[in-house]
């Protein structure tokens, strides 16, 4: 359950946050592209890092990566 779990758990917009911090886009540029602050993104990024159990944004991302989260 715990892999299901993380997937429900993450919400769009965190995912699409991780998606872009896989293609390598700085938060201004998610910002821009999702019509949103950039502490907003920031917090999002934060908010899914804790959500799957990562100490950082590039650990989120692998995680994410290797759930076929995005």
């Amino acid at each position: 359950m715990g892999d299901e779990e993380n997937a429900l758990v993450l919400t769009a917009r965190e995912k699409q946050c991780l998606a872009y911090l896989a293609q390598g886009l700085r938060c201004r540029a998610m910002a821009s592209a999702m019509g949103i602050t950039v502490k907003t993104v920031e917090k999002q990024i934060e908010s899914a890092r804790r959500k799957v159990g990562a100490k950082t944004r590039e650990q989120a991302v692998a995680i994410a990566v290797a759930k076929r989260l995005v």
